[in-house]
Parts: structure tokens; sequence; C-alpha cells
């Protein structure tokens, strides 16, 4: 189990009303960062499986709890969290009133779960998934500024970081535990998103392998990793590389420019969070 703490020698929980908390919540753990206007206060991770979202919660309040967080309150607290009942839908059919037919093809959400969307602007789209009612018990720690699935900020991201005149073509591949997601682009235009059910290093290549495929790219492409590097024993970033070694981690370009620990390079689960 690994776990990480990153805490700002100017860190006084007194301050924590002008400060925001925002939380990556997934099966295979969670992490939270604090933050005050651009200043990076506090840094968190934690691997530990969960086989439900109430689990997850409980996992995640000891954390807070151990880190005298729980009973503070925030000026703002950000969900995002990654589940694999998601799907990407142009403005244009939900415009039209069609989005429910393309979300019949996911069948039916968790129960209790309710059904969201966030507006993914570089693609011009609105990525619609689903979200347990569980969440809102953090409103008890200050008012709830963004509840989103992990993928809206990992498409948006992934498409603004390729620079503005590069041409060429881009994959960019996300992992949580258990749902590995896929985004190609030529430049900043959007080629193609989609999400898998993968619980193996080979399972989450074989994916990369089909997009790449699809998309007429060569093995060394331009490719980009970020979420969980491995699950459990299975190296899931080291496997990619192996057979692409064009990869490279998100983590490594963006953290180092938020704080200067080098240990916060490896935790490539905050690079689309903060």
């Amino acid at each position: 189990m690994r776990e990480f703490v990153y805490i700002a020698p100017s860190f006084t929980r007194e301050e924590s009303i002008n400060a925001i908390l925002s939380i990556r919540l997934t099966t295979g753990g969670h992490c939270f960062s604090v933050r005050r206007d651009k200043e990076v206060l506090m840094l968190f991770a934690k691997d530990v499986v969960s086989s439900s979202d109430e689990e997850q919660m409980e996992h995640l309040y000891k954390s807070l709890e151990q880190h005298n967080l729980r009973s503070l309150s925030f000026s703002s607290v950000n969900i995002f969290h990654a589940n694999g009942y998601k799907m990407l839908i142009p403005q244009s059919e939900v415009k039209a009133g069609r989005e429910k037919i393309w979300l019949k093809t996911l069948g039916e959400p968790l129960s209790g779960d309710d059904i969201v969307s966030s507006l993914v602007e570089p693609c011009d789209a609105l990525l619609f998934s689903s979200q347990p009612s569980c969440f809102y018990e953090l409103k008890s720690m200050g008012e709830l500024g963004s509840i989103q699935n992990i993928a809206a900020s990992f498409i948006t991201n992934s498409i603004l970081s390729v620079p503005s005149k590069h041409r060429g073509h881009w994959i960019f591949v996300e992992y949580s535990r258990g749902v590995v997601d896929i985004v190609v682009t030529k430049g900043q235009k959007l080629l193609f998103y989609n999400c898998y059910n993968a619980k193996q290093s080979e399972e989450v290549l074989f994916y990369v392998l089909q997009v790449m495929k699809l998309h007429g790219l060569d093995n060394k492409p331009n490719a980009v990793f970020s979420g969980e590097t491995m699950c459990g024993d299975d190296m899931i970033y080291a496997t990619l590389r192996r057979y692409i070694p064009s990869f490279v981690l998100a983590a490594n370009v963006m953290l180092k420019e938020i704080c200067s620990d080098s240990n916060i390079e490896a935790m490539s689960k905050f690079v689309h969070m903060l």
C-alpha cells in the first residue's frame, strides 16, 4: 500500500476557511489537495481498494481525520471521481434531445446514482456520468463547488496540453483501477475518446494498441500516461513503456511546477485534479 503526504511549511489548519479542498476518489484509492489561491498547502494520496462508493468514503474520512481535516470548514470542496458509467456526447446531439438514445447503450446506472453532465469545452461536447449520492455528505466540510467524473478534466487537459502549433497525432491514456480512458487528438482536435474495463496491464496494453491501430499511429507516437501507474502488483505504466517506449508520465511534466519536493513527481493521480 502506498501513502504519500506533502505539507507546505506555511500551512496552518486555521486558514482552511480560505482554502479549497479537492478530492479524487477511485476504487483503487484516494487523494486530496488543499490549496489557497495558487499555493498548494497539502497533498495526500493513499492506495486502498474499495468495493463500493460507501467504502470509498469511509477510507477517505479516515485519511481526513488522520490529518485533522475532517472537522474543518473549507471555502469550497471539489470532488473528482472515476467510474466506467460515462459517455461523451456532442452538444449538437444534446441540443437535439438525443442524449437518452446514446445513454441507452450504457445500460442502467447503479441504484440511487444521479446522471449528471459536465461541459468539455475544447471538443464542444458533454460528458454524462453517474454520480453517487453519498458524495453529498462532504457538504459538511464546505460548499460543494464541483462534483465531476475525472474523465471531463482528463479530456480537457489532454487537448489543451498539446502545443498550439503542433499538428501531429497524440494519444493520452488515464488509468483508474478497473477503467482505462483513451483520447486521441490531431493537434488540439479531438479524434477519439472511449473508456474500457481493464484490470490487468495486458488488457490496458491491448486496448491502447487497438486504438493506435485504428488511427494508424506508429510505435513511437506522442503518448502521455496519467492516473494510477499500477494495479496491485501489476505495473500498468511499465507495461505500456515496454511496448510503446514513447510514453511519458504527465506528472513528470506538470507536478514539478507545483512544488519543489521531487517525490511529488511520482504522484500522477493529481495531474488532472489541480
